[in-house]
């Protein structure tokens, strides 16, 4: 039987600890606030489309690039940006599915570190990001410790 695929997505965020609450709020509403409007949706797409016509200008430099950059994946082949067809066509409902489907709070794991109040953090993000949540996830935990792991 073949395992399930996983996708990992890493988005990294470097603010003071002033801006930690602000940074907290961005991640809360990519979890579960995003709205998404047909006129804006329009606009996007022919941003979208414009910038798959410049690349397809250059696209022997982007291939050559990706491969190296990429070795063995498909960005070379087809562009992270998709298909021109797809992104024309593509409904609203499909993207809210999307949204929907992979952005959610339980599949978000956040790590802070720096000069922070670690029990201030944490309530914050028990605040803007778990409170709205409703399924279970894991506790947090304010204090991480080494584990040795054996592999023999």
């Amino acid at each position: 039987m073949p395992l399930p695929v996983m996708k990992i997505q890493f988005i990294f965020l470097s603010v003071s600890p002033d801006d930690a609450a602000q940074a907290l709020q961005l991640l809360a509403d990519w979890a579960y606030q995003i709205e998404f409007d047909e006129n804006e949706l329009n606009t996007e797409r022919e941003v979208v489309l414009n910038e798959e016509r410049i690349r397809r200008s250059d696209h022997a430099i982007y291939q050559s690039i990706y491969k190296t950059i990429y070795p063995n994946q498909n960005y070379a082949n087809r562009m992270p940006i998709g298909d021109s067809k797809t992104i024309k066509s593509i409904p609203l409902e499909k993207i809210n599915a999307f949204y929907q489907r992979e952005y959610q709070a339980q599949k978000m794991a956040i790590l802070v570190s720096g000069d922070i109040n670690p029990r201030q953090i944490e309530t914050q993000i028990k605040k803007k990001i778990l409170m709205p949540c409703q399924p279970a996830i894991m506790p947090l935990t304010t204090q991480a410790q080494p584990q040795s792991i054996s592999y023999a």
